[in-house]
């Protein structure tokens, strides 16, 4: 990094300057915009490059540049005139004329460095020779977080078309940034309504099977024969949670973002019954023996249809990895300690008694579309649920943490805050 001395100009400087300054600069909604922005510490590129050639040569200066300002630092994401290290540095500490920028939404044009005591004493005047500038502040959110400049080695007189060049070029570099920022954001949507696309779809499978099963077992029935009171429950289930997920897909297409959380308070012993009921078909086709094991009777403030669909994706990923015949539990208790800030907390834990999860696999277990070895032999999964469940579990402000031990079952703690109201 070039560095110069900020004390030069911090005893020319007046006080109430270099506050305002030292302020504006370390604000963090303005620090926040220069990281949004990308600029920071990021390659040359040639749309900023021949916007500087472009300046340098219509005002006729030996060089202009853009700067991005940090905290502690002013990065050159593109120069046009630079010789030596801070050609290759790209970066200067230490006051410069871009700071005084922060604090104008105006061009800032210095015709003499040396007419004023506060210019004069800004450390390229020594270190580079700058005798004039000319820089206009640009803006991310509100906030300057650069400037593109120009400086002359020898005083001059900055004509206003020659000011209103370096404008409309700033204005061009805005437009840019603007562009650069819509692109963004429509990727991040595009990407979003994917991943709740592909969410959907996953969750979709748990109840098409139940209700499949259901079908095929009332076709089973003689006639004039009642169905099953039970299966007719978990079909009425099944069928309540494909209504949810495509209210999800509804609402995601009229707000552009993902449903909000629908909250309502309900007894979470009730929930795990539930779950228990919906995935039982499933589980008895591979001869799983999958219960309810002790229920603490605690309320709970969450949504209804995700909270049913963390713990169905969870008893479906034993269903799944489990040999056949295995024992699958989900159980309620009350724990002290807090998750996300609430002095009480319960948990549901769902547990088996197949042979634990590879360590070596654990540090990725819960990233999007991540599947162990054995999860890409069998083809039958994407590599969503525990995604899925862990970013609902984080949205109601819990916490999924996974106890096992290999060979000896695993268990899937899901922590949630118990809120009042």
């Amino acid at each position: 990094m070039s560095r110069s001395d900020p004390a030069l100009s911090a005893d020319v400087e007046p006080a109430a300057l270099t506050a305002r300054i030292h302020a504006t600069l370390n604000d963090a909604r303005r620090l926040q915009a220069v990281h949004d922005s990308r600029l920071l510490d990021s390659p040359p590129e040639a749309v900023f490059d021949s916007l500087t050639a472009l300046a340098a040569s219509l005002l006729g200066v030996p060089a202009a540049f853009v700067s991005v300002m940090a905290a502690d630092r002013d990065f050159y994401k593109s120069q046009h005139g630079f010789c030596g290290e801070l050609a290759e540095t790209r970066e200067l500490s230490g006051r410069t004329f871009c700071h005084h920028t922060l604090l104008r939404d105006a061009p800032l044009v210095i015709e003499d460095t040396l007419l004023d005591p506060v210019f004069a004493a800004v450390p390229t005047v020594q270190t580079l020779g700058v005798r004039a500038y000319a820089g206009v502040p640009l803006r991310r959110q509100g906030r300057v977080i650069g400037s593109l400049c120009a400086i002359d080695m020898k005083p001059r007189f900055w004509g206003a078309n020659e000011v209103e060049v370096l404008v409309q070029l700033a204005a061009s570099l805005q437009r840019e940034l603007d562009l650069r920022e819509a692109l963004e954001r429509t990727r991040v949507l595009a990407r979003e309504r994917e991943e709740l696309v592909a969410t959907v779809a996953h969750d979709l499978r748990a109840p098409l099977q139940v209700l499949s099963m259901g079908v095929q077992m009332i076709g089973r029935a003689g006639a004039g024969e009642e169905p099953p009171r039970r299966t007719l429950e978990r079909m009425r289930h099944s069928l309540d949670a494909m209504q949810r997920l495509a209210d999800e897909l509804v609402s995601a297409a009229r707000t552009g973002g993902a449903a909000s959380l629908r909250l309502e308070r309900l007894c979470a012993a009730q929930l795990a019954r539930d779950a228990v009921l919906m995935m039982q078909p499933i589980a008895e086709r591979r001869r799983h023996d999958l219960s309810v094991g002790a229920l603490e009777v605690m309320a709970v403030q969450v949504d209804y249809g995700r909270m049913l669909r963390v713990l169905t994706n969870l008893i479906g990923n034993a269903v799944k990895y489990c040999p056949e015949g295995s024992r699958i539990r989900v159980e309620v208790a009350g724990s002290p300690g807090r998750a996300s800030g609430d002095a009480e907390a319960l948990h549901i834990d769902v547990s088996d008694n197949g042979p634990g999860i590879d360590p070596a696999h654990r540090a990725r277990l819960f990233e999007r579309g991540w599947q162990g070895g054995e999860g890409q032999c069998r083809e039958d999964g994407a590599g969503l649920g525990l995604a899925i469940v862990r970013d609902i579990v984080e949205a109601h402000g819990g916490r999924v943490d996974l106890l096992d031990a290999p060979g000896r079952g695993t268990c899937v703690r899901v922590r949630l805050p118990v809120r009042g109201g």
